[in-house]
């Protein structure tokens, strides 16, 4: 090549690098003048971190100020995404997740879902302090890793008072964007951990405190290097509850012993519920529900294999279901409705007695009373005492269903007591309205399957069909079976639809379809025992601040006076008085008891599998300070399953010693 044409490519390229570095210059001159805001603010954002300091959750205290659930410290594990090469960014989830027990694509698919830089992505909860001496001491190998302290929930006793108490957990996006809507004002986020069941649910908003916030210079590699402003967190209210944890205690003790007893004669006798009232004010002093869970084991993530052998309300017993606030059969616990609706009514006097042959006869069909035997000539007061069926399929003939229904409404049964607490069962009393409605629901939903199937059977037929003729015989004989369903469906619906003389027999004796729960049997045994006074059952005495400042305390509130007269309050305490006594189906049970108690058993039939045993009371009998309601599913009597549970929880009450206890008597069992 000649010296010109070199010269002249030389020219060229010098063109061009002076080309390029005029462009350069230019674009380094526009963001120096026109853009460095904007790169200030990138780089500003990069170098200084806001963090959510989080608010101590408030303490749960029992009625003796005893915590019972509280926050505790806790080592959180974040990742945030920092310049590193794809290479070295995949190294630093390798070793956190050797140091964390974990595999390395879960914590990288965990911090992807995050599409911003720089933000933090939780990745472990509540780590040992060996780990994070681990990570602490690996420090330079692990950027972009971040170890905070916030406090997490704890419930001191595991189990204890579980269904009462609840759980805090994550909440699902869903849920999370329900709390929002209802509570606009508190500024929930993704992270945030809330109140799911129980006392955490229902006062969330007084428990779960105000997020403070921390300014922090951080390196390239999200290490900090130091704080440059704070804004304290505000802790959340404590409760302070109704709740005896002693007698607490007691109840639960009592009844998962009493459980394992039964279960030698009913192998499913696997669930069970008391409650215990103060008659005067409503106040909760025992809740226990079996079998229960740990809350503190929802401070970790559930697989979805481990919710559904452990957790799902899908299992047989399932532990997450308060059985304390569920519907169940009540039994003859249901007697002394049926007894005030009847004397309330005029349908039978104070001396009113019936002989009882071991039956009750109906048209052709004949009723039994629990002691095929008979009871012989039986009165109001013995018919209580004994539990004696034939007595009150008679009274609750002579009142009627619908004065039934409306004298137990009047107690509080077939409607939410309003407890603080999420999931109450309303329970239901069956009426002539509510049996139509449900029946005419329920035939209209089978007979929907089989017109449906009756239309694909014929539908089938008609498409195999060669000829007109053929086709024309299938139509007539679809027609006639058509008619033939119109007819089973017009019968069933007369039929089932209808309230019989034997819906009465059965809602008089607390069986067919009454449906109550033990809290609604607690509050209306409490009624008759302080005279007709209906309260609000309440778990909360009063809501104080982190200084101990009393915000709200809960005063008594009563519901309603109870229609019913004083003379018949008095007659269904003294029935109820004999059953304890000598002769009565729970004499055995309070057989030596030094304080006199009142109360009723009942055994609910239940389709298919053993009875549940049911017991409900008050005492003392003379001046009423508490009552009980206790259930043991499919424990057979009550007298010998829901009894010995609740005499366990008066005892501790009343302090009654151990060895009276173990006295013996004889007793009727129903």
């Amino acid at each position: 090549m000649t010296m010109k044409g070199i010269e002249k490519r030389m020219g060229v390229m010098q063109a061009i690098a002076g080309i390029i570095f005029v462009v350069l210059l230019s674009r380094l001159a526009y963001m120096q003048l026109v853009e460095q805001e904007k790169y200030t603010l990138m780089a500003q954002s990069n170098r200084i971190q806001l963090a959510t300091v989080t608010a101590a959750r408030g303490e749960i205290m029992d009625r003796n100020g005893k915590v019972l659930a509280r926050s505790r410290p806790s080592f959180n594990i974040s990742v945030a995404l920092v310049d590193l090469k794809k290479e070295d960014q995949e190294e630093v989830f390798r070793r956190l997740a050797s140091l964390l027990g974990r595999k390395a694509e879960d914590i990288e698919n965990l911090v992807k879902q995050q599409p911003k830089k720089y933000v933090p992505v939780p990745i472990a909860e509540d780590v040992p302090l060996e780990v994070v001496t681990k990570i602490e001491e690996r420090r330079m190998e692990l950027p972009g890793v971040i170890v905070e302290v916030k406090p997490q929930r704890e419930y001191v006793y595991g189990d204890f008072l579980s269904h009462v108490l609840g759980y805090v957990r994550q909440p699902s996006q869903e849920f999370l964007q329900k709390m929002i809507e209802q509570y606009p004002e508190e500024d929930y986020k993704l992270n945030d951990k809330l109140g799911i069941t129980g006392i955490e649910r229902w006062f969330e908003t007084e428990l779960h405190g105000k997020d403070g916030a921390r300014q922090v210079e951080v390196d390239a590699r999200m290490r900090p290097v130091r704080d440059l402003g704070v804004v304290e967190p505000v802790p959340g209210n404590n409760l302070i509850l109704t709740i005896d944890s002693q007698l607490q205690k007691v109840a639960e003790e009592s009844l998962i012993r009493t459980m394992a007893q039964v279960q030698r004669e009913f192998p499913d006798a696997k669930g069970g519920a008391v409650v215990v009232l103060n008659v005067r004010t409503g106040e909760v002093l025992a809740m226990a529900s079996k079998p229960s869970f740990d809350p503190n084991r929802f401070n970790r993530p559930i697989s979805k294999e481990e919710w559904e052998t452990t957790f799902s309300d899908k299992l047989p017993f399932p532990p997450l279901l308060n059985r304390a606030i569920s519907p169940f059969a009540p039994g003859s616990t249901f007697k002394m409705v049926t007894a005030a609706a009847a004397l309330e009514t005029g349908s039978i006097g104070p001396g009113f007695s019936v002989y009882d042959p071991g039956y009750y006869q109906l048209g052709n069909r004949k009723f039994k009373c629990w002691q095929i035997s008979g009871h012989g000539r039986v009165d109001l007061k013995k018919a209580i005492q004994v539990s004696c069926n034939t007595f009150f399929f008679t009274a609750g003939l002579a009142a009627g269903n619908d004065q039934i229904a409306r004298y137990a409404k009047e107690f509080g049964l077939g409607e939410k007591t309003g407890i603080t607490l999420p999931g109450e069962s309303s329970g239901t009393v069956p009426t002539e309205e509510w049996k139509k409605a449900l029946n005419t629901r329920l035939l209209k939903w089978r007979y929907d399957a089989l017109y449906a199937e009756l239309e694909e059977k014929y539908k089938n037929k008609l498409a195999q069909a060669k000829t007109e003729e053929e086709k024309d015989k299938i139509l007539k004989q679809k027609e006639k079976d058509k008619k033939r369903l119109d007819r089973s469906y017009q019968a069933e619906l007369e039929y089932n639809t209808a309230w019989h003389a034997y819906d009465t027999l059965n809602m008089a004796i607390g069986q067919g379809s009454n449906q109550y729960t033990p809290l609604q049997l607690a509050n209306y045994v409490a009624a008759i025992a302080n005279g007709g006074y209906l309260y609000r059952p309440q778990l909360v005495k009063k809501i104080v601040d982190h200084s101990g400042r009393t915000l709200k305390e809960f005063k008594p509130e009563l519901i309603r006076k109870v229609n019913v007269s004083d003379k018949t309050l008095s007659l269904l305490r003294q029935g109820m008085l004999a059953v304890t006594q000598p002769g009565g189906t729970a004499a055995g049970r309070f057989a030596g008891f030094p304080v006199k108690v009142a109360g009723k058993t009942g055994t609910a039939q239940v389709f298919g599998k053993d009875n549940h045993g049911l017991f409900v009371g008050f005492a003392p009998y003379d001046k009423p300070e508490i009552a009980v309601a206790a259930i043991i599913e499919h424990g057979g009597h009550g007298g010998t399953s829901a009894g010995v549970v609740a005499r366990d929880v008066l005892a501790a009450y009343f302090k009654v010693p151990q060895e009276m206890l173990k006295k013996g008597g004889t007793s009727a069992e129903e």
